[in-house]
């Protein structure tokens, strides 16, 4: 049987890997994010650079979006507003 990966203290785009955790009979890596939010990933998903990040790199995309098209804020939950406003 082959030796598990130790993936804890390596960094992926912006997660660096805490610790080792189990979800049911699977394990995961406990990531901290450089925001400060949490991640639980796959190990293939962290190798295959499917996740690098908590989420907060697509919400800085869309604020940066929103900004470059100058759309006035809007709350988060009204999805209806925010996809007007950015033409879609």
């Amino acid at each position: 049987m082959t030796r598990p990966l130790d993936l804890t203290g390596q960094t992926f785009g912006r997660l660096t890997v805490l610790n080792m955790v189990f979800v049911g009979t699977r394990s995961r890596w406990k990531c901290r994010c450089v925001c400060g939010n949490e991640k639980v990933a796959t190990t293939g998903n962290l190798r295959g650079g499917l996740t690098s990040s908590c989420g907060c790199i697509r919400r800085e995309s869309s604020v940066a979006k929103a900004k470059a098209l100058h759309v006035p804020p809007v709350s988060k939950w009204d999805a209806a507003a925010l996809t007007k406003a950015l033409g879609y």
